[in-house]
């Protein structure tokens, strides 16, 4: 189970990078906003900055919470499935947000990608 989480992870991470391809979704997406016209740059530039910070700070609350511990993996479990629910979440937005409302997509996109960036941080 753990080899094949390792691997769909990875796929996963690929084609989806914070760096690449979450980017220019996020600028496909501001392309259907009309308020969003000339800030595509920023937009990009904000996903990529939220994926930093996520991956920066929280290594500090992960160690504070498994610190003395007995047992630490069930609190890395639980912050693994944290971290990978928040594709689930931007998934189901997706299906039910996706052609009438691009704004709550690009919103959901910026919230998911920070709650993915704080778990992966912490489990670091």
């Amino acid at each position: 189970m753990l080899l094949a989480d390792a691997f769909f992870w990875g796929l996963g991470f690929a084609l989806a990078s914070p760096t690449t391809i979450l980017p220019a979704f996020a600028v496909l997406l501001a392309h259907r906003i009309p308020q969003l016209a000339g800030s595509l740059n920023i937009l990009g530039t904000l996903l990529f900055s939220i994926f930093t910070f996520g991956m920066a700070l929280p290594p500090v609350l992960g160690a504070f919470w498994t610190r003395g511990r007995r047992r630490v993996l069930p609190v890395v479990v639980w912050m693994v499935l944290l971290q990978r629910g928040s594709w689930l979440v931007l998934a189901a937005g997706l299906w039910l947000w996706g052609r009438d409302s691009p704004a709550s997509v690009l919103v959901l996109l910026i919230l998911t990608l920070a709650w993915y960036a704080f778990f992966s941080g912490a489990v670091m």
